[in-house]
């Protein structure tokens, strides 16, 4: 659906599923500097609708949450969606020293 790269950080939105009463994204990053055992805050926005993050997993490089939209993403809209995705990490395990925490960082997601 969308993808944008900003250094080594890649931020995908591969679906969202319909449901009667909302819609949920799903926004993945990649990144070698995800799931070192530092905290990753990921904030979704999209122009207007409410989004709530719902739940998310991930592993060593790589990570996927699920955010609640309101209203529901028209079918005619998902073409159309302003998305932007925020991104921020905390400090990382001391035994990959030569990676560093990723900053406040924006991205904007275009459809390709």
């Amino acid at each position: 659906m969308a993808v944008e790269q900003q250094e080594d950080l890649l931020v995908m939105v591969p679906y969202l599923r319909q449901y009667n009463n909302c819609s949920v994204v799903s926004v993945q990053l990649e990144s070698p500097r995800v799931g070192y055992g530092g905290s990753v805050t990921i904030d979704l926005d999209i122009v207007g609708f409410q989004c709530q993050h719902s739940g998310g997993y991930g592993s060593e490089g790589y990570l996927a949450h699920d955010f609640t939209v309101t209203p529901i993403i028209a079918d005619d809209q998902i073409a159309t969606l302003d998305m932007t995705v925020r991104v921020e990490s905390g400090p990382i395990r001391p035994r990959v020293p030569e990676s560093e925490p990723i900053p406040p960082t924006t991205i904007r997601l275009r459809k390709k």
